[in-house]
């Protein structure tokens, strides 16, 4: 049974982590094509929700679960990141999505010093991806060219 309650959404905490990582390994959208890792470690992602430049989210529907969002504002090129918006099988087609959206664009809004706050968001998206693709023309995002994703992965360096 569906509740039609409002998702509610806050800040990512390190007791989500379990559920974002297994969510995310889970998601067949964040597949590359590479051999790389396909997605981010429990280290990485504590890392990330403590930086203040990381928008990290999560969507409640009833007390459980329901998505998240990651993106990062990088304050050099002043520019904000959308990473991933997740919203998990069971809970799609309810608006959490663009919530979770409207919200990262806030909070990216809000970034940068006085004077010259972040005015530029970007993602990346599949090109299959179109129930993604819709929801970032329906936020106000434009799609732009196609173009081929490329990674390497570096070594780790000894200490």
């Amino acid at each position: 049974m569906q509740s039609n309650l409002e998702p509610k959404i806050r800040k990512m905490m390190e007791e989500d982590l379990e559920w974002i990582i297994q969510t995310g390994v889970n998601t067949p959208e964040f597949k590359t094509g590479t051999g790389a890792i396909q997605f981010y470690s429990k280290d990485t992602l504590k890392r990330w929700i403590n930086d203040d430049n990381g928008i990290t989210l999560v969507a409640e529907i009833d007390d459980q679960k329901a998505g998240f969002l990651l993106g990062y504002y990088m304050s050099g090129p002043n520019d904000g990141y959308v990473n991933c918006t997740v919203v998990d099988q069971d809970h799609r087609r309810r608006g959490i999505g663009r919530i979770l959206q409207e919200i990262a664009l806030n909070e990216f809004s809000q970034m940068g010093i006085e004077g010259h706050k972040c005015d530029h968001v970007f993602c990346v998206v599949n090109e299959t991806d179109e129930a993604m693709l819709r929801l970032k023309k329906e936020v106000g995002f434009e799609v732009g060219d196609k173009f081929h994703y490329v990674e390497i992965m570096l070594p780790k360096k000894e200490r």
